[in-house]
């Protein structure tokens, strides 16, 4: 079986993120955060980083590449610009709409991929701001923005 890579990102990133929620569990244990327990707090402590930056690479990878999403510049003198007064008949209007199909299939992926852009920019925002509350040793606060991000991607 494989698996598109759309798929297996948001894969990968449910996984991360509920790696990171147990990472957290055991971290804030007051029970398990002491100082009998340093060198395994370090352990999990970078782990749990490893899997916000896990979370980090598979949004970016869901982010259509500006390639994908460029608007080329394909008109040419031939193309016509009409004026609505200039068509208008008995009957009203009449419009004609000289498109190329290659610049109404570029048009369409953009608005596509407008709102994925919109998604996983601001779930990376929501990710860095997980790493920041990490670095200041809020894990618990740190995995639910980190799981905010994800749910945010896969909803």
């Amino acid at each position: 079986m494989v698996i598109n890579p759309e798929s297996r990102d948001k894969l990968a990133m449910q996984f991360a993120n509920s790696r990171a929620q147990d990472i957290s569990a055991v971290l804030t244990d007051p029970a398990f955060n002491n100082d009998d327990n340093k060198d395994e707090i370090a352990k999990l402590s970078t782990s749990f980083n490893e899997e916000i930056a896990t979370v980090k690479t598979r949004i970016k990878n869901l982010t259509p590449a500006k390639n994908d999403i460029a608007l080329k510049n394909t008109a040419t003198n031939s193309d016509v610009v009409s004026i609505a007064e200039n068509n208008l008949d008995s009957k009203g209007v009449q419009l004609f709409e000289n498109v190329k199909p290659e610049i109404t299939q570029t048009l369409k992926k953009a608005t596509a991929t407008l709102p994925i852009i919109i998604a996983t920019t601001s779930a990376v925002t929501t990710v860095d701001e997980a790493q920041e509350l990490s670095d200041k040793k809020e894990k618990k606060k740190a995995a639910e923005k980190l799981n905010e991000a994800v749910n945010e991607i896969i909803k």
